[in-house]
């Protein structure tokens, strides 16, 4: 039984220019209980996504890293974006303490960075709650390991224009905002 999506597939000239000539421009880092980076190929399907529960961009992550250097090497993006979103799930559960196998592992930073900041505003302090503002930290966080990565120093020190930005879904809004200010060589952060 052959479904729509292996008909498309079978049907697509493999030889058009919008298959070979693929060149997306930027590298989307984004959180896999999130539809954003369904929204943002939606509108701009110029990108390669790489989603995780919360969104993480860890040196650890073997898949991460052969996604980012793919990302760089083989298509040249020129920005990765790392976004996370209000009310994310995997963020609520690393505030929580999380403890069940693999995820909670995985949460492992997030679970961290909610303990580096005891004194993270409330939702008597602030309209959003705490978990939200986490979300913004971790995004903060991540662009951060993304610059990090050999990947990018070697991809800066060869020359090459690449920025690493952070962004903010609210899923009640439908905004997009950029969080912080983008990283764009091995001097900042």
């Amino acid at each position: 039984m052959v479904n729509n999506l292996d008909r498309s597939i079978e049907e697509k000239d493999r030889s058009s220019p919008s298959v070979i000539g693929h060149r997306p421009g930027r590298f989307w880092v984004g959180c896999s209980d999130s539809h954003v980076s369904f929204f943002e190929l939606a509108t701009n399907p110029s990108g390669l996504v790489h989603s995780n529960p919360g969104n993480l961009a860890l040196s650890s992550d073997i898949s991460f890293l052969a996604s980012l250097k793919m990302a760089i090497d083989t298509y040249g993006v020129s920005e990765i974006i790392v976004c996370g979103h209000y009310g994310c799930r995997s963020v609520e559960a690393a505030a929580s303490g999380i403890r069940e196998e693999i995820i909670g592992d995985w949460l492992i930073p997030v679970k961290a960075l909610a303990g580096k900041y005891p004194g993270l505003p409330t939702a008597a302090d602030k309209p959003r709650p705490i978990t939200d503002k986490l979300a913004e930290m971790n995004v903060v966080e991540q662009t951060i390991n993304v610059s990090q990565t050999s990947i990018v120093r070697d991809a800066w020190a060869s020359g090459r224009q690449l920025s690493i930005v952070g962004m903010i879904f609210d899923p009640v809004s439908g905004s997009l905002n950029r969080i912080g200010e983008p990283i764009s060589s091995m001097t900042t952060p």
